[in-house]
């Protein structure tokens, strides 16, 4: 008996040693991206069935029941599912960026060196953009009863890390203030 509570406590210790326990921190950051991700997927389908709803026979317009917030960011999400060629565009000739913030940013490029309309373009497409980034993640926030526009900035390097994530080669993020990385 003696032998066999041995033998199986040394089984057990053996094994244990052959096991490595990984901690995984499941904490606010993945509230956050579940957050972000289920705003951004409710309000693609807010545009799907307002898009589907609309017709010659319609009289509402889709938008009646709809908070003044929920509008914002419904709006916004439409500019940007209609720039989102364009943005793509500029950021794969690196000339836009995603910063730390969580913001696109206008980076110097050959495609705009001697392009004022281009520049100009850019310019608008990324003031456009963190407009409406700003809008959308003030909607998450408010939907989300134990967030506080105190995480406003954590929201934005959620986003930015959500970016990166999906990014395509050769568009360009900031991985610290100045240093700027192209994704291969």
């Amino acid at each position: 008996m003696k032998k066999e509570f041995i033998a199986v406590l040394t089984g057990t210790l053996l094994l244990t040693a052959c096991i490595n326990i990984k901690m995984v921190n499941v904490g606010q950051k993945t509230a956050y991206e579940r957050q972000l991700t289920g705003t951004y997927e409710e309000l693609d389908s807010s545009l799907a069935t307002v898009a589907s709803v609309r017709g010659p026979g319609s009289s509402d317009n889709g938008s009646t029941a709809l908070s003044e917030s929920y509008q914002k960011a419904l709006s916004a999400r439409r500019r940007q599912l209609f720039n989102e060629d364009d943005i793509a565009v500029f950021k794969s000739e690196g000339c836009i960026g995603e910063n730390i913030r969580g913001q696109a940013e206008v980076l110097p490029c050959e495609l705009l060196s001697n392009n004022a309309d281009k520049k100009e373009l850019v310019a608008r497409l990324v003031a456009e953009d963190n407009e409406d980034r700003k809008n959308i993640i003030d909607l998450a926030i408010q939907m989300d009863n134990s967030l506080t526009p105190a995480n406003v900035s954590d929201m934005r390097s959620v986003y930015h890390q959500l970016l990166r994530d999906s990014a395509k080669s050769g568009y360009m993020f900031e991985e610290s203030p100045g240093k700027w990385t192209k994704i291969n």
